[in-house]
């Protein structure tokens, strides 16, 4: 609220006074391999960061074992699956990165990292895992599942897939994995059965 009422007033000592705390949500520490201390040298922070800032679905850091062949991926979240006015079907930001591509934007659609000079969430650009021509047949089994957006059914669909390589996360290429996507977001049948008051909230909440 006093970094809004700053801007609001032109206080330009508070709003760098709020600009400061503002980087201080990410914490610093100053870290180094434990095998290799690095004895007299400057120890520059590291950033660390929750690791949805890389990539939100834990699969790929799944892959990185070797052992998983199968995976059942949660995605909870507040995106319903939908369709846009082209036909384009919406479901959450930490889908496509996992295909390369970027998370849906209106008007665009889904784009391919790879060739995106300047990409609208550079953060999981290194997230791909799995072909990008993967992509289409999870999104359409997923509407599908969803009961062609109405939510009747629990959006749910076992997808074999092979790996590709990812020094990121350290994925090794052609492996042969199932994944079982379960997509959590409303439920027409669970919200339908609220009391009339909670279901008007909850209408004004997913508007």
């Amino acid at each position: 609220m006093s970094a809004l009422l700053a801007h609001a007033t032109g206080d330009l000592d508070r709003i760098g006074a709020a600009a400061s705390a503002l980087s201080d949500l990410v914490p610093g520490y100053q870290y180094w391999p434990v095998a290799k201390p690095p004895v007299g040298s400057t120890i520059n922070p590291t950033k660390f960061a929750d690791g949805g800032s890389l990539e939100n679905s834990g699969i790929a850091a799944m892959l990185a074992y070797g052992d998983i062949d199968n995976i059942i991926a949660f995605t909870n979240t507040s995106t319903p699956i939908t369709k846009d006015s082209s036909g384009i079907i919406v479901v959450d930001d930490s889908l496509p990165p996992l295909f390369g591509y970027q998370p849906y934007v209106a008007g665009s659609g889904y784009v391919l990292y790879q060739g995106a000079s300047n990409p609208s969430n550079p953060l999981f650009q290194n997230s791909r895992v799995f072909p990008s021509l993967e992509f289409q047949f999870l999104l359409d089994n997923l509407w599908s599942a969803s009961g062609g957006g109405s939510y009747q059914n629990a959006p749910m669909y076992s997808q074999p897939l092979t790996t590709v390589a990812n020094p990121w996360f350290g994925v090794a290429a052609n492996r042969n994995v199932t994944v079982l996507w379960v997509y959590l977001s409303a439920s027409k049948p669970g919200t339908t059965s609220f009391p009339p008051l909670c279901r008007t909230s909850w209408g004004r909440l997913t508007a």
